[in-house]
């Protein structure tokens, strides 16, 4: 049920979370979204390009504001690039090993 209400509190357009205490800029010009139980670093590589990487997972209403947060930040650079940008999952192409994930 916890998954379920997760999912519904990020999907609903109307819900207010508090990005301002999630979003932590870093020196190097990454974002740090910070939760309870989940962390995503999103760096622009170049205008349209962008690496996000997560640890955790969402367990709570906290963790579900870091993900509509991490949205908002992609969202921000798609329309600031200009255009769609294709998504590779490296894990499914063989790209990149999957470490602790079996």
């Amino acid at each position: 049920m916890g998954n379920v209400l997760a999912a519904a509190t990020l999907m609903d357009p109307s819900s207010k979370h508090d990005r301002a205490g999630v979003r932590r800029p870093q020196a190097d010009g990454a974002v740090l979204f910070v939760g309870p139980n989940l962390r995503v670093r999103v760096a622009v590589l170049k205008p349209g390009v962008v690496l996000a990487s997560a640890h955790g997972e969402v367990i709570g209403s906290q963790d579900a504001g870091v993900e509509a947060a991490v949205l908002v930040e992609l969202d921000r650079e798609q329309t600031a690039s200009g255009s769609d940008a294709p998504w590779e999952d490296v894990y499914a192409r063989g790209l990149v090993e999957r470490f602790g994930r079996e």
